[in-house]
């Protein structure tokens, strides 16, 4: 039975017995923020035993694609652990229970799979009588063959922490004394690989409190779980998870690509054909590596593969190269990895690119640390180090270190890591650090922000201080919009009939807002103030935040869904906007973001903000930003059809508001990020103005038309390369004639001809071409020099017969380091690079004595 033929069996069998087919939830659970990956079936299924969602249906089947770090060191060691897997379950929602469970797992077994029940085993929570009992007298099961565990090992917790669970009871299989421990008590249980649990039926009893108290489940029910690979290793009568259909291909084009033998290198090979597909499946979601939460799990999935593979010798991207293999694979239960096989492959081969860039440099220094070592410990700055510089996760030097003996000082890592994050905190962010105390004159927990609605307001002054030359003001209420979410903090006045403040900014301190500004007039006093937002610049605010809601629409629709936002600064003449993407934007690209967003704002479409529940903001659509704390009531930003949002920051009325967008600029800030640069409203108009008035300067220049202008820059710029091309033939024929001149004036050392010269040109190329005309001959030394761009350059070479006695990167090396810079190349041919040209003489005059010491 292959791997597709099981899964139809599994789902009729329970169609059959009136489950409704609910299809895969996706691999990011939706509106769970306590997980970062989808990692039990039952994930999609936890609001209807608890009674928070309507039940359309007592009764679901499901496969349900998972992912799981949890038992990430084992993978590809054990015979069943995978990252990624699939998860096969039948629910019951306040229907069915125990009996029914047990009876229909234990038919399937043995009735559909005919599974020898010779080889199954069975466990119950040690005090789950009625469990036992139907194991027992309702299938007559041996009760030898019926183990009594702790809550260890048959207590079932959800997934999150939180939610539906209650006592479990595991199907085990006998997959061979050969992979057992071979202990005369090894039995259901053990740690070893003779008996994996099959199948998992849970009787979710309990709802879990975040606080760890259990209370009833007010639909209490089913819950199994049955990974599709152990089941699939049983029925096809293999030894591990690897020699099934779902792996077989994919193993086979990692031995034919790596020119290694399976039998030879299963646990390695193993590593990367799991890590392959959820990288696959995950990337496939629009959940990229990266260095926070979930991206943080597939670079290191991606990196734990790629030193497999370098470990090979595949010193190429090569993982991408599996993405299409997994895609066929899966593709008759998952057709959309088809369809995105080639985004996900260059998502992959990108950060494949960036990680090899230091791979091989990082292995050096770490091997290089390991031999410094005065104990088998690798101290926390080394770890941070290997981290920082060379994209080391800290768990893939903790894997190499306790392959060659060592450990890892994890608490020195914590120690080095928190300072470096404290470092490079965001300078905006305020903290009460000034040693100053405050005048109080009431005492206040909150500030109450009335700047959604009004930008003027008449508030009492609850306490002040004076820090350095500003001054700083705790409000009771305030329309000064705070630096949160990105979007600055307002500007404007506080004032009364005997003082005014100018207030340069507004930061949250808790729940209170700090107004922090310049005393102009007079002194701060317990009378009521009147206070202003500078409404103009908070205008020009409003224009850029609502931007970044339609930029992030506008790019998904251009880029695809796997755009997420992943950061943004929002400022009164501009606002920045990261987001992840694997490639840069094409000029079309941005273009089409461009036409698309400035479409909506001539629609004028109404900007609606409402507050409603954290769950009900997200069942209806609205996206939530993964690791950001919500309460239970947020606000949501929702533009027509195009956008909703969960957002906390200001926004204007409609999208006519934001007059014009335009986008000035588009770069990389790190490995599948982006950034674009965005101006709207009036300075977005200006900056066009600007545009124009520039295209008309240089059409007078020219001569031309503005319109002609595009013509004429071309045709300037292929004459420009005509001119700078015949230049260069002229210079290299002039510089070639030196080549008698250069010859006349070797020196000889032990039978060697050493050629050193200063050549007149600042053209590195010509150097490098008149190196390769000197070093034609035979038993030929040389050294080139010239200034290039006020630093001395110098060009090695070797002639072809001496390459194996001398080499042209060792004497560019050592030229390198006497002229206080560095050096390198090839055999034949090699580059240096100095600081001053005042010792360039001093360094040519010290050749032949390097020679020399080279030769001996």
């Amino acid at each position: 039975m292959k791997a597709q033929e099981l899964r139809e069996t599994f789902l009729n069998f329970f169609k059959d017995r009136g489950h409704t087919v609910v299809g895969s939830s996706g691999l990011v659970p939706r509106g769970d923020p306590t997980l970062l990956f989808t990692s039990a079936g039952m994930v999609q299924f936890k609001k209807l035993w608890s009674g928070e969602s309507p039940i359309s249906y007592r009764r679901a089947v499901s496969i349900q694609k998972c992912l799981r770090a949890s038992d990430l060191d084992e993978v590809g060691r054990r015979v069943k652990y995978n990252t990624f897997f699939e998860m096969l379950g039948n629910f019951s929602f306040g229907d069915y229970f125990k009996l029914d469970a047990i009876k229909w797992a234990w038919e399937f077994m043995t009735k559909v799979l005919k599974l020898s029940e010779d080889k199954l085993y069975v466990s119950v929570l040690s005090d789950d009588t009625e469990a036992y009992k139907i194991w027992r007298d309702e299938v007559d099961i041996d009760n030898k063959k019926i183990f009594k565990l702790g809550k260890d090992d048959n207590f079932w917790l959800p997934a999150g922490g939180t939610g539906a669970c209650g006592p479990c009871s595991e199907i085990f299989y006998d997959l061979s004394e050969d992979v057992g421990c071979g202990k005369p008590d090894c039995r259901p249980g053990c740690k070893c690989d003779r008996f994996p649990e099959v199948w998992n039926l849970v009787f979710p009893q309990y709802d879990s409190q975040p606080d760890g108290t259990l209370k009833p489940l007010k639909n209490r029910g089913i819950d199994t779980g049955m990974g599709l690979e152990r089941l699939l290793m049983v029925v096809q009568g293999k030894k591990s998870l690897f020699e099934t259909d779902l792996f077989n291909p994919i193993v086979d084009e990692v031995c034919k690509i790596c020119d290694v033998k399976y039998e030879e290198n299963k646990v390695s090979i193993n590593i990367i054909a799991d890590h392959i597909r959820a990288l696959t499946f995950a990337v496939a979601e629009g959940v990229y590596p990266s260095n926070v939460s979930r991206g943080y799990l597939l670079r290191r999935l991606l990196r734990r593969a790629q030193r497999e593979m370098y470990e090979f010798g595949v010193k190429k991207p090569f993982l991408y190269k599996l993405v299409p293999i997994v895609a066929d694979v899966m593709r008759d239960c998952y057709p959309e990895l088809v369809s995105r096989r080639e985004s996900v492959a260059l998502i992959i081969k990108s950060e494949e690119e960036s990680f090899l860039r230091t791979l091989g440099q990082g292995l050096v220094v770490f091997n290089e640390v390991l031999s410094g070592l005065k104990s088998r410990t690798i101290p926390g700055d080394a770890v941070f180090k290997l981290y920082d510089t060379y994209g080391f996760p800290p768990e893939l030097v903790e894997e190499l270190a306790t392959h060659k003996g060592f450990k890892v000082d994890k608490v020195g890592f914590d120690k080095v890591m928190n300072e470096a994050k404290e470092r490079t905190k965001m300078t905006g962010k305020f903290k009460d650090s000034a040693k100053v105390d405050w005048t109080e004159i009431f005492p206040i927990t909150v500030t109450d922000f009335v700047g959604y609605k009004v930008l003027r307001t008449r508030s009492k002054v609850a306490k002040w201080r004076q820090v350095n030359d500003n001054i700083e003001i705790v409000l009771d209420r305030s329309p000064f919009y705070a630096e949160a979410g990105g979007q600055i903090g307002d500007c404007g006045k506080i004032y009364n009939s005997s003082m005014e403040v100018e207030v340069l900014d507004t930061k949250k301190l808790g729940d209170l807002y700090v107004h922090i500004g310049k005393l102009k007039k007079g002194n701060i006093n317990n009378k009521m103030v009147i206070c202003e937002v500078d409404k103009d610049r908070r205008k020009a605010v409003e224009q850029n935040h609502t931007g970044t809601h339609l930029i992030h629409s506008a790019l998904r629709k251009v880029l695809g869904d796997h755009v997420h936002q992943d950061g943004s600064l929002v400022e009164a003449d501009r606002f920045r906007f990261d987001f992840t993407h694997f490639k840069p934007l094409s000029n079309y690209e941005i273009e089409k973001v461009e036409s698309l967003v400035n479409g909506w704002i001539l629609e004028n479409i109404t900007v609606k903000t409402y507050v409603t529940s954290f769950d009900a903001a997200v069942d209806s659509g609205a996206t939530a930003i993964f690791g950001e704390k919500y309460g239970d009531k947020v606000r949501v930003v929702r533009i027509g059809d195009i956008s909703m949002e969960l957002c906390g920051g200001t926004h204007v009325r409609s999208t006519a508001e934001l007059i014009f967008l335009k986008i000035i600029s588009e770069t990389g800030i790190h490995t599948g990020i982006r950034r674009v640069e965005v101006l709207t409203g009036a300075t977005a108009i200006k900056r066009l103005m600007g545009y124009e008035s520039d295209l008309v300067s240089i059409s007078d220049r020219l001569g031309v038309e503005p319109s002609q202008v595009k013509d004429k820059v071309y045709n300037l710029i292929e004459d420009n390369k005509k001119l700078r091309d015949r230049l260069m033939e002229l210079e290299r024929v002039s510089i070639l004639n030196l080549v008698p001149e250069i010859l006349s004036k070797k020196e000889v050392i032990d039978g060697i001809d050493v050629l050193i010269s200063k050549v007149p040109t600042e053209n590195i190329e010509i150097l490098r071409i008149l190196a390769d005309k000197l070093r034609v001959g035979s038993q030929r030394v040389g050294v080139l020099c010239s200034v290039i761009n006020g630093k001395p350059v110098f060009i090695t070479f070797v002639s072809d017969d001496l390459k194996s006695q001398i080499k042209a990167s060792i004497i560019a090396n050592k030229i390198g380091k006497l002229a206080g810079g560095g050096g390198g190349g090839k055999d034949t041919i090699g580059q240096a690079g100095g600081k001053d040209t005042s010792e360039l003489d001093y360094v040519l005059g010290h050749v032949p004595r390097l020679i020399s010491e080279i030769i001996k």
